[in-house]
């Protein structure tokens, strides 16, 4: 299909092109092999960022150079004491949420969303709890289009990347002291997007721009995931009541000691479960 567009972008007026949509899979799989360039249209919002930026090599150098964050041994595994205890939280918040529920139960899909966001913030930027409550709902208000400050979502990316230059406690994996053993990981992607103005030569937007697209994209993916996992488990008593046998024989196996990242992977039922929800509700556009 080929149809016309008004494009909009961070470097010249809107402008109408042409934008091919390929249906065929193969054809797809194809042409993205050989023609991987981006449109604009993130730009105005992201700018040059990870998600926007249209020249290859710029992106190439941000993909390689944010890699690092999410590599299991390297990195997650790190800053698993601070999801654990995220979590620890979380399965209280719920027992209060449900003690105080109406008729109509939990509002889960606002529940993963908060915790999706707590679990971004505390864990992968490294900000304290005060912070991460006091911008958790306006800053998801930003993203629904709710938040009547429009200016409330840049501010809050500032705010973030002036702790990450303030405090020395910030440590990605690469950075010679976590290597040497002499520091611990602590809020590995903030000290991440912070290092890639030196070592990327990215500006103050760029930065911001990836700030942004992380806080979006890192939570709102994962809550809806959770939520239509819910929603299947409640469809189908005899797989939730399954997954619930399995986690009884997970904290059985820890016997009383605390988890850690490698423990994931006694989880396999829960896996797929996880696995089979994306392929029935493909996260993005079944958001």
């Amino acid at each position: 299909f080929c149809e016309p567009r008004i494009m909009i972008s961070d470097a010249e007026l809107p402008f109408l092109t042409n934008v091919v949509v390929i249906a065929d899979p193969d054809d797809a799989s194809r042409l993205a092999k050989t023609h991987i360039k981006k449109q604009p249209n993130f730009t105005p919002i992201f700018f040059q960022s990870l998600i926007a930026t249209n020249d290859n090599a710029h992106w190439k150098k941000q993909r390689e150079h944010l890699n690092e964050v999410f590599l299991p041994k390297l990195s997650l595994s790190k800053i698993f004491p601070v999801s654990r205890a995220r979590a620890e939280k979380c399965a209280g918040r719920l027992g209060e949420l449900s003690r105080s529920a109406g008729k109509y139960g939990v509002q889960m899909h606002e529940f993963y969303l908060h915790e999706a966001q707590a679990q971004l913030q505390l864990a992968l930027f490294g900000l304290d709890e005060e912070f991460m409550e006091r911008t958790n709902k306006p800053i998801r208000d930003v993203f629904s289009g709710i938040n009547p400050n429009m200016d409330y979502g840049k501010d809050v990316c500032l705010q973030m990347m002036e702790k990450v230059g303030q405090n020395p406690s910030y440590a990605s994996a690469t950075d010679p002291e976590v290597i040497d053993g002499s520091k611990k990981i602590h809020g590995p992607l903030s000290k991440s997007v912070f290092k890639a103005s030196q070592e990327l030569d990215l500006n103050l937007q760029d930065q911001f721009g990836n700030m942004m697209l992380i806080l979006f994209a890192g939570h709102d993916t994962t809550a809806h995931t959770m939520t239509w996992l819910t929603y299947e488990m409640a469809k189908n008593p005899h797989y939730q009541q399954k997954l619930h046998e399995e986690c009884d024989a997970f904290f059985a196996r820890l016997n009383g000691r605390s988890m850690e990242y490698e423990d994931c992977e006694h989880l396999p039922y829960l896996t797929r479960c996880v696995m089979e929800t994306l392929r029935f509700w493909t996260a993005v556009p079944a958001g």
